[in-house]
């Protein structure tokens, strides 16, 4: 996550970062008037990738001895229960899929602009 936050605010424009302090903003200010809110889309990236990535790394955690989504695949192989073994990775695809999507319209509830696709009265998709 270091990374991809530390892309994330180098992906600013300093154009943009420039204008924002010609017009007076202080460097709090720039911070969290300019700089976070562009970079919030490459940090939502960011977070869904963990979020997903760890999800499948914890199942991996039943090879070690910790009880987790993972023991069903360890029993499962150990035992030759096939229901098992589908039932783990059902239940961790169901897990990433619903973390993925929470993390999802987290973004899309702090990033409070349009989206890609959608238009508004201004950009002529609307009524006069």
């Amino acid at each position: 996550m270091v990374r991809t936050a530390t892309d994330a605010f180098t992906s600013v424009d300093p154009v943009v970062r420039q204008a924002a302090e010609a017009v007076g903003h202080s460097r709090w200010a720039l911070c969290w008037r300019v700089d976070l809110p562009l970079a919030a889309p490459v940090l939502i990236a960011g977070a869904r990738v963990l979020c997903v990535s760890t999800v499948g790394l914890v199942t991996i955690g039943a090879l070690i001895g910790v009880p987790s989504l993972g023991t069903l695949f360890t029993d499962g192989f150990q035992r030759g229960i096939v229901a098992e073994v589908v039932t783990g990775i059902l239940a961790t695809i169901a897990l990433g899929l619903l973390l993925d999507g929470a993390c999802a319209l987290v973004g899309r509830a702090t990033t409070r602009w349009e989206h890609a696709g959608t238009t508004s009265p201004a950009q002529g998709g609307g009524a006069a």
